[in-house]
C-alpha cells in the first residue's frame, strides 16, 4: 500500500475515532450513533482505497451497503415522528421554496434531511447529512475545537450538492431546496463564530493592556490561542496585518506571562506558565478502575492507542517517597496543577507504552518506566489515553512547526523556541508548547528502544488514570521482576478529598 496514502487514512481514522467516542456517549433515545465512518464519502472512499486484494475488496462494498441501508432506514424512522411537528412552523407553503426552510435552526434541518427518503440516498446527499450530523453532535458536547474545521467541509458538501443536482421532481427539487438553504445558514454559522473569534480576541487584549494581573493574561492567552489554531489548521484566513498584529500582541502577552508565579510544586519554567495560563494545568485525569484499562475495559475502547502507558516519578531529594508526586499527577490535594516534567520533545508527562513491533510487550513498557524511579519510595502511575487526547506524531509537528507556525507567526515561533534554556542537547523543550498552538495535548516520539514508544501529554484531561499507584517499597534494578511494592488507592484519596470540601 502506498505510504502516504496509508498516512493520510490512519490521520483521518483517528479524527473521526475522536468524533465517534465523544458523539456517540449518552445518546439520547431519538438519536443514532454517529454516520460519517460509514456514509461520508470524505472517509469511506479513504478507506476503501487502503483495500488491494479483490475479495477483500468486494466484501467490504457488500458490507458497506448493508450498512447504508441499514442506517438510512433509521434515520427515516426516527426522524419523521419529528418532522410533522416541525412543519407546522414554516410560514412558507412550497417546500421547493429555500425559504420554506429560514425559520429552522441547524438541528431542525437536520431532522428534515434525514427523514426525506427518496428509496436511497446518493452519496453527495449524505456527505452533506452527515456533516450536519457531526457538527450538531459535537456541539452538544460542548466540543468547539474543530467546529470551523467542521462547518468549512459543510459548507462545500452543500455547495457540491446544489450545483451538481438539477432535479426534475418535486421530491429531488424539494431535497435541493433544503440544502440551497442549510448552505445560507452554515455559511452564516461559520462567519459568526470567525466574528466571535476575533472579538474576543480584542477584546480580551485590550483588558490586558489596561491592567496587567494573572487573570487578563490568561485571558487574552486564551482568545489569541483559539484565534492562532484555527489559522495553523486551515480552518479560517486573516489577511497579513491581522497576522503580523496577532503575532505582536501574543508575543506581548508572553513577555508578561513570565512574571506570573507557578505553584510551588510545579516547575518554575515558562513552560509551566504557558500551559497554566492556557487553563491545561488545571483540568484533572479521570481516575478508573483497574478494568476499565484491561483489553477490553470501557476506557481502552475509547483510547486511540488501545495500550498502557506507564510514568514512573523518584522522590525529590529529601522526601521518603513520591506519593504526594503522584497524586499530584492524579490532581488530587491542595496544589494540584500539572507539573511538566523534561524529555526530548518537549516538557509534560511521559510514558513508555509498547509500540506496534511483533514482540513488544506491556511488561517491558512498565520496566523500561522504572528507569525514572529506581530508588526507595518512586511510585509508578498506570494510564491511556482516551477520547479527549489529540496526538500528533513528532515529525509531523517538527515539520508543521517549521513550515506553518514558523512561517505564519514568525514572532511566536522565535519566542517559544528561546522561552526556556534547553535540558540537554537534542531537547526540544518548546515543542508541547507549539504543539497546543495547533490544538494537540499529546505527542508520540520514538523511545531509542526496541518495542517501545514514548507519549508526552501536557493536558491531563486526555488521561485516563489506574486507581491503584504502585509504590516501590525497596530499591532495585528497574529491569527486575522481582521487588516489593505497596499501593495507593487514588479513588479513595479523591473521595477523601472531595468529603473534607463539602
Amino acid at each position: 500500500m502506498d505510504f502516504k496514502k496509508k498516512e493520510t487514512y490512519d490521520k483521518t481514522n483517528a479524527s473521526v475515532f475522536h468524533y465517534e467516542t465523544v458523539a456517540n456517549q449518552d445518546l439520547q433515545a431519538d438519536q443514532s450513533e454517529l454516520a460519517y465512518r460509514n456514509l461520508n464519502s470524505n472517509f469511506f472512499n479513504l478507506e476503501k482505497s487502503t483495500i488491494t486484494d479483490k475479495n477483500s475488496l468486494k466484501a467490504w462494498e457488500t458490507r458497506h451497503k448493508e450498512i447504508k441501508e441499514a442506517i438510512e432506514r433509521e434515520w427515516h424512522r426516527k426522524a419523521a415522528i419529528k418532522e410533522s411537528d416541525l412543519l407546522k412552523k414554516s410560514t412558507v407553503r412550497d417546500r421547493t421554496d429555500k425559504r420554506f426552510y429560514g425559520l429552522f435552526t441547524l438541528s431542525e434541518m437536520e431532522v428534515f434531511l434525514k427523514s426525506s427518503d427518496r428509496g436511497g440516498n446518493s452519496d453527495d446527499y449524505n456527505d452533506v447529512a452527515t456533516g450536519l450530523e457531526l457538527y450538531n453532535r459535537l456541539s452538544q458536547k460542548g466540543e468547539t475545537l474543530d467546529s470551523l474545521k467542521i462547518l468549512k467541509n459543510l459548507s462545500k458538501s452543500c455547495e457540491s450538492y446544489v450545483q451538481k443536482k438539477k432535479p426534475t421532481f418535486k421530491s429531488g427539487k424539494t431535497r435541493k431546496a433544503m440544502i440551497a438553504s442549510l448552505l445560507d445558514k452554515v455559511n452564516a454559522e461559520f462567519q459568526m463564530k470567525i466574528g466571535e473569534y476575533k472579538t474576543e480576541k480584542t477584546k480580551t487584549f485590550e483588558k490586558f493592556q489596561k491592567e496587567k494581573n494573572e487573570e487578563t493574561v490568561a485571558a487574552a492567552f486564551r482568545a489569541q490561542q483559539n484565534l492562532i489554531s484555527q489559522v495553523l489548521n486551515g480552518n479560517m484566513e486573516m489577511s497579513e496585518e491581522e497576522l503580523a498584529q496577532l503575532d505582536m500582541q501574543t508575543e506581548e502577552v508572553f513577555e508578561e506571562m513570565r512574571n506570573v508565579k507557578v505553584d510551588d510544586n510545579q516547575s518554575p519554567t515558562f513552560c509551566s506558565k504557558f500551559f497554566n495560563a492556557l487553563g491545561w494545568a488545571e483540568n484533572k485525569p479521570r481516575i478508573v478502575d483497574d478494568d476499565a484499562l484491561s483489553e477490553n475495559g470501557e476506557e481502552m475502547k475509547k483510547s486511540p492507542i488501545k495500550k498502557k502507558m506507564y510514568h514512573a516519578i523518584a522522590p525529590k531529594k529529601g522526601e521518603k517517597d513520591a506519593i504526594a508526586l503522584g497524586k499530584q499527577l492524579a490532581g488530587i490535594g491542595k496544589n494540584s496543577r500539572m507539573y511538566f516534567g523534561i524529555g526530548r520533545f518537549g516538557k509534560g508527562v511521559y510514558t513508555s507504552a509498547r509500540n506496534n513491533d511483533k514482540d513488544a510487550t506491556d511488561n517491558k513498557a512498565m520496566h523500561n518506566s522504572w528507569n525514572y524511579g529506581e530508588p526507595y519510595g518512586s511510585v509508578q502511575v498506570v494510564m491511556t489515553l482516551n477520547e479527549n487526547a489529540k496526538v500528533i506524531k513528532k515529525n509531523e509537528l517538527i515539520e508543521l512547526t517549521q513550515n506553518v507556525l514558523k512561517k505564519k507567526f514568525p514572532r511566536i515561533y522565535k519566542y517559544l523556541e528561546k522561552a526556556d534554556d534547553s535540558s540537554g542537547s537534542g531537547y526540544k523543550d518548546y515543542l508541547t508548547s507549539m504543539a497546543s498552538l495547533f490544538g494537540y495535548n499529546t505527542i508520540l516520539g520514538d523511545s531509542g528502544i526496541t518495542g517501545i514508544d514514548y507519549y508526552v501529554t501536557t493536558d491531563r484531561k486526555a488521561l485516563s488514570v489506574r486507581n491503584t499507584m504502585m509504590v516501590r517499597s525497596e530499591a532495585t534494578s528497574s529491569m527486575s521482576t522481582d521487588f516489593d511494592s505497596d499501593w495507593v488507592d487514588l479513588k479513595s484519596e479523591l473521595e477523601k478529598e472531595m468529603k473534607n470540601k463539602q
